[in-house]
């Protein structure tokens, strides 16, 4: 696998990554989250059962995680960043936009009662 400085050290993007040298250095795992957790508590996670195939243990579109080893052979913390799908400048416009403004409707229009006699 080559890096993109091609120094062999993985470049400034992965400097956090630990280095792999087998499949015994990594877990695969999914996130488990409680149905009463907000969404900025930190999951928990789950590692996947190696024997079994991944078609069975995940849900379409589940995210997958990796859990890597330290020294020891003891897992290490999962670290996520998630990033944005929008440019920067996108994404801090979308924040000073007022919202769109709600459309109006005409109260009163549609069936009607006869006035009376």
């Amino acid at each position: 696998m080559s890096d993109v400085d091609g120094s062999g050290n993985g470049g400034s993007a992965n400097e956090d990554i630990p280095t792999v040298m087998s499949t015994d250095d990594f877990e695969l795992c999914r996130a488990i989250r409680s149905g009463k957790q907000n969404a900025a508590a930190s999951p928990s996670y789950e590692v996947l059962d190696v024997d079994s195939p991944i078609r069975g243990l995940l849900n379409n579109w589940e995210e997958l995680y990796v859990q890597f080893r330290d020294e020891n052979g003891k897992l290490m913390p999962v670290q996520v960043s998630q990033t944005s799908l929008l440019d920067e400048e996108e994404e801090e416009q979308a924040r000073r936009a007022p919202p769109p403004p709600q459309p109006t409707t005409h109260v009163g229009k549609g069936k009607r009662k006869a006035p009376p006699e």
